[in-house]
């Protein structure tokens, strides 16, 4: 009788949660343009995100854009994940299409409105919240309305600094996301073992968070305040801010139980290649969440994380006399489907 009214407490608070759900991603489709000298990869989607092609790469220069003509898309983040290893532009501009302009012309400024400039020379510029390879741009109502969508987004550089010094820009993918939930910096962030972990939920991946023994530190957790819950169903996780190859081959996502108290999974990933990788899963509720990073699956056993993700909302447990009337409510239940 006890471990039933654990668990009916438990799926109050799963219900009390109202869960924002993990953010849907909808750069995909559409057509993409470049300005001259592009090199192969435009006929993929490149702003698709995890799009099964991990290290397609397009380099470009003076601006890329991706246009859904008549098909508006509506989101509240992005993020732009240039070639990593110092390949990235210290100076572009992020465009989205004007109101009403169904059908943006890429060359033409017209149909385009301004929404976030990262430069590495001017402070006070959003370019304060990038880092080697990974750029995130939020933004506010007075450039773009979520509720009416854009029909493309454009990127044009102005200063391709660290990109080689042949004059080209370097883009991987661009993620439009919709309804971002991101909830870690609600929660106390903990890597016994690692380095920099205060870097890890800053939103800029300039500094990465590391370890050089992972087999003895393989964990990274994220607690939650006595008193509250996280919901979750989705992460990203970014890999180290260097080249190719610090990313994290295999890792998984866990939650200790609110009941059994034992760590479950909610999340594996295995043979991972991308330095970013988004990833959602069923909802579970908990405390304390973890990622645990499988150290027989890197070549040297380092870890390197450069930000962590995780997307879902948080609620504050019920006072105990909720709770009991809950639980005895979810009792009655149980008798009238046991009856």
């Amino acid at each position: 009788m006890f471990k039933r009214c654990l668990v009916v407490i438990v799926c109050a608070i799963f219900s009390l949660s109202a869960l924002a759900g993990a953010p849907t991603n909808v750069a995909g489709g559409g057509q993409v343009y470049a300005g001259s000298f592009p090199s192969t990869g435009l006929g993929q989607s490149i702003f698709g995100g995890n799009d099964g092609k991990p290290h397609t790469q397009v380099d470009f220069t003076g601006w890329i854009a991706q246009v859904w003509a008549d098909d508006a898309r509506v989101f509240d983040y992005l993020l732009v994940e240039q070639a990593p290893g110092g390949q990235t532009a210290a100076w572009y501009q992020i465009w989205i299409a004007a109101p009403g302009v169904t059908n943006p012309d890429p060359a033409t400024n017209e149909d385009w409105v301004l929404l976030s400039e990262f430069n590495s020379g001017v402070p006070g510029t959003s370019y304060a919240k990038s880092g080697n390879g990974i750029r995130m741009s939020d933004f506010g109502l007075d450039v773009y309305d979520p509720s009416l969508g854009t029909t493309g987004v454009r990127l044009t550089v102005l200063d391709d600094a660290g990109g080689g010094g042949d004059g080209k820009s370097r883009l991987r993918e661009i993620w439009a996301f919709q309804n971002f939930s991101n909830v870690v910096s609600q929660a106390t962030v903990t890597a016994p073992g690692w380095n920099n972990v205060g870097r890890l939920t800053d939103e800029a991946t300039t500094v990465q968070c590391d370890t050089s023994n992972l087999a003895a530190n393989p964990y990274i957790y994220a607690t939650f305040a006595e008193g509250f819950v996280a919901t979750l169903d989705g992460c990203m996780l970014v890999g180290g801010s260097g080249a190719d190859g610090e990313h994290m081959p295999a890792y998984e996502l866990q939650y200790r139980d609110l009941v059994s108290g034992k760590w479950e999974t909610a999340l594996t990933v295995s043979g991972n290649k991308d330095k970013v990788v988004w990833s959602d899963f069923a909802a579970a509720t908990a405390t304390e969440w973890r990622f645990y990073f499988d150290s027989a699956a890197t070549s040297d056993n380092y870890g390197r994380v450069s930000e962590i993700m995780l997307f879902g909302t948080v609620a504050e447990i019920p006072e105990p006399a909720t709770m009991t009337l809950l639980a005895l409510g979810g009792l009655a239940l149980l008798r009238r489907r046991s009856r």
